[in-house]
């Protein structure tokens, strides 16, 4: 009932010369207009009021819900692997490609890697790819996207700059946000400082000239985060070499090996090469006649 319908037909019983009543029924006379005219339009929006809090709480709360869930599954889906020390970390990623990750750095991918070749990189590694021309790999960063088939390349990274620089293969270059590609080629190097870009050519190799086999050690040791044991006798002893940088291990210790007479061994599972004499023929087994 409206208002001022109920206003009228206040007025109206307030008006009505009515016979005497005891108490009793004046109550109930009273209780039956304010049930009837009063009570169920106060009611009926009061609860509706009441019913629109909660569904509305309710809403809320299972969105609030479900994004929180979401989050989680999300971050369950993700496998992270960091470097909190002041040493190379060296580890394979399930297809076998290579990553070696600088010290405070950290790279995390996804649990479904074989159908996502995608990680994403805190600081600096270097990468080795292996191939796969269906699964495209990628590297996110901060700034920058780098898609790969299969090739070698490092990547870092500080607030301001990115630096790419591609050893071997090809490599595709994009800017987060920015619509441009580049290309790079091997000894090319993608130099990325407060938004300019800047393709150049860097030295893909380092020269050792007349440098003691110890300095060569501890530069592979460093560089591959390989422990290496080499015989002391031949530690000081020089050598001139140009190592192609992030080339197989192999490829400098076995130089070193044939220059002066050594066997060497490497087991990439341990992280430990070995560079030794040949074992000296006995002179006392008798010669047969």
């Amino acid at each position: 009932m409206k208002k001022c319908e109920t206003d009228k037909k206040f007025d109206e019983y307030w008006k009505e010369d009515s016979p005497k009543i005891s108490s009793v029924e004046k109550e109930i006379a009273w209780g039956k207009f304010y049930h009837n005219n009063l009570e169920k339009p106060h009611n009926k929006t009061s609860n509706f009021i009441k019913y629109a809090i909660v569904i509305t709480i309710l809403v809320i709360l299972g969105t609030g819900f479900y994004t929180i869930n979401k989050s989680q599954q999300e971050i369950a889906s993700l496998i992270t692997i960091e470097n909190p020390g002041n040493k190379l970390k060296f580890f394979f990623l399930p297809d076998s490609s290579e990553i070696r990750l600088q010290p405070t750095s950290k790279i995390t991918y996804s649990k479904d890697y074989k159908n996502n070749r995608e990680v994403t990189l805190q600081g600096n590694a270097f990468f080795k790819v292996e191939k796969d021309q269906n699964h495209p790999f990628k590297v996110i960063n901060n700034k920058t996207i780098t898609t790969v088939l299969g090739t070698s390349f490092t990547i870092a990274e500080n607030e301001t700059q990115t630096r790419v620089k591609l050893h071997e293969g090809k490599v595709k270059m994009t800017i987060r946000g920015r619509s441009e590609t580049w290309i790079l080629l091997p000894g090319e190097e993608f130099f990325l400082d407060s938004g300019n870009v800047k393709v150049q050519h860097f030295k893909n190799y380092i020269d050792f000239e007349k440098e003691s086999i110890k300095t060569i050690i501890n530069f592979l040791e460093k560089e591959y985060a390989f422990k290496i044991s080499v015989p002391e006798a031949f530690l000081n002893k020089q050598i001139t070499l140009r190592i192609k940088k992030e080339e197989n291990i192999e490829i400098p210790l076995k130089i070193i090996a044939e220059l002066y007479n050594l066997n060497y061994s490497i087991d990439r599972f341990n992280r430990k090469a070995t560079l030794k004499q040949h074992s000296a023929i006995p002179t006392n087994i008798p010669i047969e006649k």
